[in-house]
């Protein structure tokens, strides 16, 4: 189902127990994912491949993560990449205290 702006409803996968039921990633997956993230890294270095999340992949997530939280804020669709580098919750934050 897709709204008048674009947005897209995704399905969340559920265990199918119902509501409150666990979810289907079970809670220790990502516990350690620091560390195999780590020694991927330590493993690309030694092997001089690209590692699976390269720093470019990281800048990528990051820049959408903040797009979402632009978006979120301004109510509008944003473009990538973004044209405002700020952290967007310092310059609402600015604009407020200007606004007084």
């Amino acid at each position: 189902m897709t709204s008048d702006l674009g947005w897209e409803r995704i399905p969340v996968p559920d265990s199918g127990d119902g509501l409150g039921a666990k979810p289907a990633v079970p809670e220790d997956r990502y516990l350690h994912a620091n560390t195999r993230m780590l020694r991927d890294l330590l493993d690309a270095v030694e092997t001089r491949r690209q590692p699976v999340c390269s720093a470019y992949d990281g800048r990528w997530t990051i820049e959408m993560v903040m797009g979402a939280h632009v978006a979120g804020m301004s109510h509008k669709r944003e473009a990538f990449p973004l044209t405002m580098r700020d952290n967007p919750y310092v310059t609402r934050q600015r604009q407020a205290l200007v606004d007084v």
